[in-house]
């Protein structure tokens, strides 16, 4: 019986000696490395862009005004495009166990360009006349500000960031109908810092020499890339019609780097 019980002791004494080498194990491999510091890098993605557009006439001497709805629809409508982009990477970070804060900026260069119109629309109350048209939104680069908290495990660590970012967008619109009596048409073009918010999603993956893997999410969202108005040309005549422009833009991107810490 005292065997039994020495053997029980044992036994317990080993499963518990086991089991906390077994846990410090686990914490030690789950101790996240340092991830505080600055650290630049740069990364190549996907921007999947969106154009919302409101552009409407006003009710002058020109357009019928049963006709002012149909054109509002037709110009208003979604249009979107893919491009590559490249985006420059510089923060810092500091450390409290496993949690991360920091402030990062990023440079944005792309070459998105998204375009729609039509040929030969028929006015919707007038279907002896029809008219062309095209709208443009080009984005070329823009910078950001974000704070970030991350969670850190192992050589791991998940971001979330959301801040500022600011933009330059051109706009184009042109409009000619098939009026051969007056040719009309109208042009609009304008360039324009635009502020919006974005917000993303990062892993980083710490390599050796304070190299890491970088991959994020990130979306983008600008309420205001337009705000003109346009009016009517024609020869000999002065038409009072216009057109008012405005739009938003929204974007996904999905970009792969890497990054250094020093």
């Amino acid at each position: 019986m005292q065997l039994k019980s020495i053997k029980k002791s044992c036994a317990i004494n080993f499963i518990g000696a086991l089991s906390l080498v077994t846990l410090s194990c686990v914490a030690q491999a789950n101790e996240p490395v340092d991830w505080s510091g600055q650290y630049a890098g740069v990364a190549l993605g996907v921007v999947a862009g969106k154009v919302n557009p409101t552009v409407e006439a006003t009710d002058g001497n020109y357009f019928n005004t049963n006709n002012l709805s149909d054109l509002k629809s037709t110009f208003s409508q979604d249009f979107s495009d893919n491009d590559v982009s490249a985006t420059f990477i510089y923060g810092y970070q500091w450390q409290q166990e496993n949690w991360v804060y920091g402030l990062e900026t990023n440079l944005f260069v792309s070459n998105f360009s998204s375009k729609k119109g039509e040929n030969a629309h028929v006015y919707e109350n007038t279907p002896t006349i029809s008219y062309g048209y095209s709208e443009r939104v080009e984005n070329k680069f823009g910078i950001s500000v974000k704070p970030k908290v991350g969670y850190a495990f192992d050589n791991m660590l998940i971001n979330f960031s959301v801040g500022p970012i600011l933009s330059k967008f051109k706009y184009t619109f042109n409009f000619n109908d098939s009026n051969s009596t007056t040719d009309v048409s109208s042009e609009y073009s304008d360039s324009k810092w635009a502020l919006g918010v974005t917000t993303g999603l990062d892993f980083n993956y710490k390599l050796e020499n304070d190299y890491v893997l970088y991959a994020s999410y990130m979306y983008t969202y600008y309420p205001d890339v337009v705000d003109g108005k346009s009016g009517l040309n024609a020869s000999n005549f002065t038409w009072t019609d216009e057109f008012k422009h405005d739009a938003s833009f929204s974007s996904h991107t999905v970009s792969v780097g890497l990054v250094k810490y020093f």
